[in-house]
Formats: C-alpha cells, sequence, structure tokens
C-alpha cells in the first residue's frame, strides 16, 4: 500500500517547513512549531490521514512543552525524550491502577517509595503519580477485597542501594534484592493494603531476554 499523492505533497511541505525553522529558529516557540512539523510528517509517513497527523502531532508537542527543563530562557529544548508513552503508534501500557483500603496509609507508602503525587483526591479515594514517564494510581475503599493477583513492578538502576535506605527508612520487604531465573533482579514487599510491589532491574532482559520470540 502506498501512499497518496496529497500524503506526498504533505511529507515534503513538512520537510521544508523543517529545513526553513531550522535557519531561523531563535526560541522554544519556534523550536515547538519545527517539532509540530516533523511530527506532522512522522504520522503522515505512518499512514495516518492528515488531520489525525496534526491531532496527535499537536499532542506530543504539548506533552514536550510540558516537559521542557526550562533551560535557557525560552531558548531552551522541548522534553519529547519523555513523551513516548503519551502519544505513539499501536497500544501503550502506560497506567495502572490498584485497589487499597486506608487512602492516607496507601499515599504516604507510595510517596515514601519516591513516586511523585500529582492527583490528591481524599474525598474520592484516589491518588495519582507518576513513575517515570507512566502514571500509577490507588482508589480506595475501605470494603474492598484485595486478591493476589496482581503485582505491580518498578524497575530502578539502583535497585540495592534504593531497596537498603527504603528499608533503613521503616519500609519492611519480604525480600531484599535476589538474581532470579529470568535474568532479572528483584526485591519483594507489600503495600499497606496487601497489594504485592517488586523493586527490579532487568536491563536488556526485559525487552530483549535470549529467549524472545521471533518476529
Amino acid at each position: 500500500m502506498f501512499p497518496g499523492v496529497a500524503t506526498i505533497w504533505m511529507g515534503a511541505i513538512s520537510i521544508v517547513w523543517y529545513v526553513l525553522l531550522t535557519v531561523v529558529s531563535e526560541n522554544i516557540l519556534a523550536d515547538s512549531i519545527t517539532a509540530t512539523g516533523l511530527a506532522i510528517a512522522f504520522y503522515l509517513g505512518a499512514g495516518l490521514g492528515l488531520v489525525q497527523s496534526v491531532e496527535r502531532a499537536r499532542l506530543f508537542v504539548r506533552m514536550a512543552l510540558h516537559e521542557a527543563p526550562g533551560l535557557g530562557k525560552g531558548h531552551g529544548p522541548l522534553g519529547q525524550q519523555s513523551v513516548r508513552l503519551d502519544t505513539g503508534l499501536g497500544l501503550r501500557l502506560n497506567q495502572v491502577t490498584v485497589t487499597g483500603k486506608d487512602y492516607a496509609k496507601m499515599v504516604d507508602f507510595y510517596r515514601r517509595l519516591g513516586l511523585k503525587q500529582i492527583v490528591d483526591s481524599p474525598e474520592n479515594q484516589y491518588a495519582r503519580f507518576e513513575a517515570g514517564a507512566a502514571t500509577f494510581s490507588i482508589q480506595c475503599d475501605p470494603e474492598a477485597e484485595i486478591g493476589e493477583t496482581v503485582a505491580v513492578y518498578f524497575e530502578c538502576d539502583d535497585l540495592d542501594e534504593r531497596v537498603e535506605r527504603l528499608a533503613r527508612s521503616g519500609i519492611p520487604f519480604e525480600h531484599g534484592p535476589r538474581n532470579q531465573p529470568w535474568d532479572w533482579r528483584e526485591a519483594r514487599l507489600r503495600d499497606p493494603s496487601g497489594n504485592t510491589v517488586f523493586f527490579y532491574r532487568a536491563g536488556e532482559a526485559r525487552r530483549f531476554p535470549p529467549w524472545r520470540m521471533e518476529e
């Protein structure tokens, strides 16, 4: 299946737009316009229609502006490196919610683990946290039954040091970091409602284990 004439023209226009803005770009506004043109070209090249391409490109740039590191007083870079879970092609696992019983204890626990809280809604017994580019939520109900059905994994490169630091601060672990047969190193604990939580380090073994299936 080949792109139509309109798609080819829009791709060419986006490239010309990028070249021109690269020459004249002097601030983050111009850079964001450049990024929009590139994103539109990317989605058009992936086979999306013009309207869909513009919508997704707009979301990409808005999220990159939110993630901008704030350097250069308007002349700095965008934060596009943190946007890959916010927009793209295909399915993305970027949000997990677990059930809890005691809202205050659950919020305190996950904040102590190092997650950044971005939503606090005690009247709805709901809180949301950032975990890298993904988000993680708790939804509390004092009458809820917590089952042993799901485990939440948080990866960290400084696994051993982090676990030791948290354990010294009073966070109880069921076991410390252990090497597993599947090439992950894991430490296990539970949140105040009994949900299973792992801190782990996998590196390449998470997405590219030796036994990864062929395409």
